[in-house]
């Protein structure tokens, strides 16, 4: 659990800093694992807040494979788009594998859904990978019912996807330019126990 104390909606930021301060619990829970799968919905706040402080702390155990689901959110959610690009990097940079589902490209091509609907088939996506990997397999009845199976694979690639743009940043300045890529952005509370004169 991390908690917000009594911070009332916080930013992706100050999420995350809780997130920080609940580091080695974090790696305490995931520490006797072999196989670690982290689902985070990009979509949101929270998700790309915790995402990859839990993927952080996940390498840094005896784990020997980390699988991250990452959920991108809606082009329309134009608020999110940033921060989700940015975790999502992360989450592959940490990652043995990173599957990726896109919103986006759920309502391209289906523009008659809505977004519940899209959402509806997100879950149902995440359902069938987790059911694939406890199973080792997919389902025969899946496979035999192309109709209503709709299978999009993005391989690892060196150039560039669309979620590289979601940053537009990182276009300009590569990642081995960026000094603090290995300190996760964050906005902790610093309490300062003197008085400064105002001066003016």
């Amino acid at each position: 659990m991390i908690n917000s104390d009594s911070e009332i909606n916080p930013s992706s930021y100050k999420i995350r800093s809780f997130a920080q301060s609940s580091a080695k619990a974090i790696r305490s829970a995931v520490n006797d694992f072999r196989t670690i799968i982290v689902i985070a919905n990009l979509a949101g706040k929270a998700g790309p807040a915790i995402a990859p402080i839990v993927c952080r702390e996940a390498k840094l155990t005896s784990a020997d494979t980390i699988i991250s689901l990452a959920i991108m959110p809606f082009k329309f959610e134009k608020s999110l788009i940033f921060q989700a690009g940015i975790s999502l990097k992360r989450l592959r940079d940490l990652s043995s594998a990173t599957v990726v589902i896109d919103n986006n490209a759920i309502l391209e091509h289906n523009p008659d859904l809505s977004s519940e609907e899209c959402i509806g088939i997100t879950d149902g996506a995440v359902n069938e990978f987790l059911s694939s990997i406890s199973k080792g397999y997919i389902e025969a009845a899946t496979l035999s019912d192309l109709d209503n199976l709709h299978v999009y694979l993005m391989p690892s690639t060196e150039g560039e996807t669309r979620f590289d743009r979601y940053d537009p940043i990182s276009l300009i300045i590569p990642k081995e330019n960026v000094l603090d890529w290995d300190e996760i952005d964050s906005y902790p509370d610093i309490y300062i126990d003197i008085k400064i004169p105002n001066l003016e």
